[in-house]
């Protein structure tokens, strides 16, 4: 929850902003929140075995538009579309989940 509400302060303070200032300041939080996740990925991949998240090894726009597609599947953009990296890494994640009881939730 405090994530939610350190997310929510973030993007309230680039409301104030000229559009221009605005569009930057979303794209910069975008960013950030990518590479937070990649970190996050990173380590749960060396500690836990878990699938390494396609989208970390992209970089920029690239990257925050394939995990906004991961997010959201009709996230879709005229530039990129990552739904078979997407339907991929699911796959890929469902495989090992089935194949390792242990990780299985429930």
């Amino acid at each position: 929850q405090k994530l939610w509400f350190k997310r929510r302060d973030q993007l309230h303070s680039c409301c104030g902003l000229t559009n221009e200032e605005r569009e930057t300041c979303f794209n910069e939080l975008r960013s950030k929140h990518a590479n937070e996740i990649c970190m996050r990925n990173e380590l749960d991949v060396k500690m836990k075995g878990e699938v390494a998240n396609p989208c970390c090894s992209m970089s920029g726009e690239e990257k925050a538009a394939c995990m906004d597609q991961m997010r959201n599947p009709w996230a879709l953009t005229t530039q990129y579309d990552f739904s078979n990296i997407r339907e991929n890494y699911n796959i890929t994640k469902t495989v090992q989940t089935l194949s390792t009881p242990s990780k299985m939730k429930g």
